[in-house]
């Protein structure tokens, strides 16, 4: 049996020391890196905000009401029961015609309250343009693509019983579905190398070595374009197997607008490059705001919602006028 020496002592326990010491520091580190990367997020009351979510890989927290200041804009960030913007779903009411719509923040309505929101904009005229119950469902995700959108759809859509469909499209849209998003500890991780696992917790400090320092991407770059069309067709497909017309609303990105800070814009384009769809571009309609309708961070602020609850109408309107007329056509059963 071999004896220990006292060098070989020594050298035992320096190397437990400075073991003990590397994981302190990477710990430090680790710590570190998820106060400052919380602090930098595009929004700071995120770690309330959202939840896992094994369909769209997050969403919103239901029941969530926060008192949110951004930009020198106060305004509070709610869902419902359902996780969604806006009042309680309710049972459909005798002749209520219903609209779905789906979108990301600029839909959700981050930066203002929930009644200045273009949904419950559209769900007001019409109910005045009418004279009947109206009920428009907000399901507006931050940091939603049109990918989190179909599989929303998909799997959540029928819940509604919406005589129509409508997709609020923003110029990020074609990028964020080639990414992939993971929320936990409070963060939205975007295209996850690997969540390593520090006791069921992403390890901030790998994410930040291969994305911030080496600069390596998990996800290879694809054809935005083609992507986002494959979507958008199959959304189109599947609403018309449900017998809901379905249309997207494109919003412009400010820097492609007059009220242009000169910045980088989000995209090319206002409206994808899908003819087999109905799209309404509402380029034309911020061109003729009198006063800006974007918030400092590019969403739209209460005047943006207007202008594309109102641009909207019409297309309602006639979704309406058409479920009415399907519904008086149909006997009654006995």
């Amino acid at each position: 049996m071999k004896t220990e020496t006292p060098s070989h002592r020594r050298f035992t326990i320096k190397a437990i020391c400075l073991g003990v010491i590397l994981i302190a520091t990477l710990a430090a580190i680790e710590a570190g890196l998820r106060v400052y990367f919380l602090r930098l997020n595009s929004f700071p009351y995120i770690a309330h905000m959202f939840r896992d979510d094994p369909i769209t890989g997050f969403a919103l927290t239901p029941n969530m009401r926060i008192h949110a200041v951004g930009d020198g804009n106060d305004f509070t960030l709610d869902t419902n029961s359902m996780g969604l913007r806006g009042k309680e779903p309710l049972p459909r009411a005798p002749d209520e015609c219903r609209i779905l719509v789906m979108g990301d923040s600029y839909t959700y309505g981050i930066g203002v309250d929930a009644d200045e929101t273009y949904s419950v904009r559209l769900e007001t005229r019409l109910r005045d343009e009418l004279q009947r119950p109206v009920r428009v469902f907000n399901a507006g995700g931050p940091a939603f693509g049109t990918v989190q959108e179909l599989a929303f759809y998909r799997t959540k859509g029928p819940l509604f019983d919406a005589d129509a469909v409508l997709l609020g499209f923003f110029q990020n849209d074609p990028e964020d579905n080639l990414r992939v998003f993971k929320y936990a500890d409070g963060f939205l991780f975007e295209n996850p190398s690997r969540i390593v696992s520090l006791g069921g917790h992403p390890s901030f400090l790998y994410e930040f070595i291969v994305k911030g320092v080496l600069g390596w991407r998990p996800l290879e770059p694809g054809d935005q374009a083609a992507k986002t069309r494959e979507v958008l067709l199959e959304l189109k497909a599947l609403a018309a197997n449900r017998g809901q017309p379905f249309l997207v609303a494109c919003i412009p990105d400010r820097e492609d607008t007059r009220f242009a800070v000169h910045e980088k814009p989000h995209g090319s384009g206002a409206c994808p490059d899908v003819p087999e769809l109905r799209m309404l571009d509402l380029s034309s309609a911020f061109a003729t705001a009198t006063t800006t309708p974007f918030l400092p961070d590019h969403h739209i602020n209460k005047v943006g919602h207007r202008i594309v609850g109102d641009a909207l109408v019409p297309w309602a309107v006639e979704v309406c006028r058409a479920h009415a007329a399907a519904t008086a056509a149909t006997p009654r059963a006995p």
